[in-house]
């Protein structure tokens, strides 16, 4: 996930590398989104908004956990990769 440079959502700016999983749900209306690393689930009626939906959801997560001081422990805990971007 990259958050680019301006870094106006308050999180390290650079790119957190981890995979989704996108599922089709049984009634065939939702597409759901699974980030397994980080125990994070979003919805939505495409899988563009699902997809969208989940950015949103691990801004929220990335956010909290900056905000405690906690975000490098618990992307290291998740095994999420993080590269550092300069510019």
């Amino acid at each position: 996930m990259q958050n680019g440079n301006g870094n106006s959502n308050g999180v390290h700016r650079g790119t957190y590398l981890f995979s989704i999983e996108i599922r089709t749900e049984p009634d065939g209306e939702l597409f759901t989104v699974y980030a397994d690393q980080l125990g994070l689930v979003a919805t939505g009626e495409t899988v563009e908004e699902a997809r969208e939906n989940m950015r949103d959801t691990v801004l929220a997560y990335c956010r909290m956990r900056d905000k405690r001081g906690v975000l490098d422990e618990a992307l290291a805990e998740a095994g999420v990769q993080w590269r550092f971007c300069v510019g």
